[in-house]
């Protein structure tokens, strides 16, 4: 039995000589160095498909002026749903983070200062986070003081309805409506009694 021909290489992860069989080998073996080797090749792939205007993660052409294309962004933007579904408290964090970069009020919240309730506080409905959607049951945070920013104590979580319905309306604004919805009511009994008299 021949014996097999040794060359000698020099391990391009990790820069260690080593012995081997195979003439074509360019890392030693060990499984640091060939997962290292795998991630040098996969960035540059990506590199090279992003200079190349396709996708950086499977090769297609890109959306212009991203690094993805449609359907690499589409499944991306279906994970990041997945995550804040499943933790509803974790999207509101995100988005109030955001929002109060983008407007310039105080953010001073941590994750654990965000509880979500079962039922929102004002309307009294089921609070279920949406899939795809932000539907009206959607727990969504609410400032109480609009000018204090996000900070403890000054955020509560209530249904994207009840926040729809304050939006922009003044707490005086908010009792005037109530006490005209109250008038409304009552004109409706009565004139349901008298539909029913006559």
């Amino acid at each position: 039995m021949s014996e097999q021909k040794l060359h000698k290489k020099t391990c391009v992860v990790c820069a260690v000589e080593y012995e081997t069989p195979y003439p074509r080998s360019i890392t030693c073996g060990k499984r640091k160095c060939k997962l290292e080797r795998v991630n040098q090749k996969n960035n540059e792939r990506r590199r090279d498909n992003i200079s190349a205007g396709l996708c950086r993660d499977c090769g297609k052409r890109a959306v212009e002026g991203k690094s993805k294309c449609h359907g690499c962004l589409n499944r991306d933007a279906a994970r990041r749903r997945l995550k804040f579904v499943a933790n509803p408290a974790f999207y509101m964090f995100c988005n109030a983070r955001e929002r109060s970069r983008s407007s310039g009020v105080p953010f001073e919240l941590e994750l654990e200062d965000i509880k979500v309730p079962e039922a929102c506080p004002i309307m009294g409905i089921r609070l279920v986070h949406g899939n795809k959607f932000i539907q009206d049951s959607s727990p969504t945070l609410d400032k109480i003081v609009p000018t204090g920013g996000y900070v403890k104590g000054n955020v509560i979580v209530m249904s994207r309805r009840a926040n729809m319905l304050k939006s922009n309306a003044t707490l005086e604004e908010m009792v005037k409506l109530g006490e005209w919805a109250k008038e409304q009511i009552c004109l409706r009994e009565q004139l349901t009694q008298k539909h029913l008299s006559s």
